[in-house]
This record gives C-alpha cells, structure tokens and sequence, in this order.
C-alpha cells in the first residue's frame, strides 16, 4: 500500500501534537529520551519512521519518573511562565520546589529512591504540577495547557 504525501503530512502532524503533548512528561522519565524523540522527529521522512516514533513515545510514558528529569522537566515549563508570574506567584513555586527536593532528597536517604514503578508522582511533584498548570491557565500559555491536559497523569 502506498501512503500519499497527504496522508504522511497528516500523520506528521498528529504524531508532532502528540509529541508536544508528552514531551515533558517523557523528559521527566529522563532527559536523555526527550533527546531520543527529538533526534527520531528531525531523521523521520518515512511514514514507517513516524509511526515507530508514535510507539517510542507509548513506551516512554510508562517509564518511572527519576529526580534529574522531574527536575530538568520543571525548569523548562517554568521557563514558560515565569516572565509573567507574580512575585507571590514566584515564591509559591519556590516554596513547593523546595518542599519537593526536601521530600525526594528525604525519601532517597531513608530507602535509596524516592519514585518506583509502582508509585504515582509525590503528593509534592502533583503540587509544583498543579500550581505550573493553574499559571499557564491564568496565562493562556497553550502549549502547557495541552501539556497538562494530557500528560503527567
């Protein structure tokens, strides 16, 4: 079966809002398979190569989430709000970062890790989460309103 250039630019298309949708939640895993994804994206010219970038990014999301990457992963969508934050806005990310770090920092002492398979995010990874999604609302940033409209679930 032969696929028309239509069709591809279509799956393009969808496979990319599929990327943009995950790609923080995927580099919270690791940053290295955020780097992955964007090298598969930028060598991608067969609809064969776009449909195994699809899967990657299936596979990736049930990776557990490590401290470098949740770390990396917020930094860059702070980086989205931050010129618009308020200063208490600023302080209240400050506060539940640092409530995170001391929770993992905690978590990795008593036990060696703080996030398994089999655990969700930390109550106070959701927190840092949930107040990035409530400014990217306020905002209107949508990039991360579909960020987290689909992702970090």
């Amino acid at each position: 079966m032969t696929i028309s250039r239509k069709e591809q630019r279509a799956a393009r298309t969808r496979i990319e809002r599929l990327w943009a949708a995950h790609k923080y939640d995927i580099m919270a895993r690791g940053y290295r398979y955020y780097k992955e994804v964007a090298l598969m994206f930028r060598h991608a010219t067969t609809m064969e190569e776009l449909l195994d970038i699809e899967i990657r990014i299936s596979g990736l999301r049930h990776l557990p989430y490590t401290t470098k990457g949740l770390r990396t992963s917020l930094e860059h969508m702070w980086g989205y709000v931050k010129k618009h934050a308020t200063v208490a806005e600023r302080t209240t990310y400050e506060q539940l970062t640092a409530a995170l770090w001391d929770a993992m920092h905690a978590q990795e002492k008593a036990d060696g890790a703080w996030i398994s398979e089999q655990q969700p995010l930390p109550v106070e990874a959701r927190s840092v989460l949930h107040h990035l999604s409530q400014l990217a609302n306020k905002y209107e940033i949508m990039y991360l309103q579909t960020t987290f409209q689909q992702s970090f679930e």
